[in-house]
């Protein structure tokens, strides 16, 4: 459990760290390398906006999925044991806490890269941590389930 500790505050390190530098060196100019491009973008909303108008029910919402994810974490990592599933909901779990910082101090979540085949849609590591952690998730279960 040490481990996913120190891959949750990793995560969230990485996190911070990443949007702090954007923010810094992406103010006023748009970085194009090869399928990336590295543009300053803040989201009030969720996916697309979404709820940008409705700040309180978002944190809400965001703060309800982080307690969620953060017993799931305990539940698999401290009393079943299940090491593979702990580490991606310490993924998971790591972007999660990353974008609610953000969005709890500054009431929107930092962005700042785009690849080029997802047509203009910019994110950040915590974007990506949730993602990579969802699909470990889906890997271990398909894994289980078929072979």
């Amino acid at each position: 459990m040490i481990v996913a500790i120190l891959l949750v505050l990793g995560l969230v390190l990485i996190d911070q760290f990443t949007k702090k530098y954007a923010r810094k060196k992406l103010r006023f100019k748009q970085i194009k390398k090869g399928p990336l491009t590295f543009k300053l973008v803040y989201n009030k909303g969720a996916f697309r906006g979404l709820l940008k108008n409705r700040p309180l029910i978002l944190i809400s919402i965001q703060v309800i999925a982080v307690v969620f994810l953060g017993i799931l974490w305990v539940i698999y990592g401290l009393f079943k044991k299940e090491r593979s599933i702990t580490l991606a909901l310490s993924m998971i779990l790591g972007g999660a806490i990353g974008n609610l910082i953000d969005r709890i101090s500054d009431g929107k979540v930092t962005d700042f890269f785009a690849i080029t085949w997802t047509k203009k849609l910019f994110y950040n590591m915590a974007d990506w941590f949730i993602f990579i952690g969802g699909l470990w998730l889906f890997l271990v279960d398909v894994t289980r389930r078929h072979f």
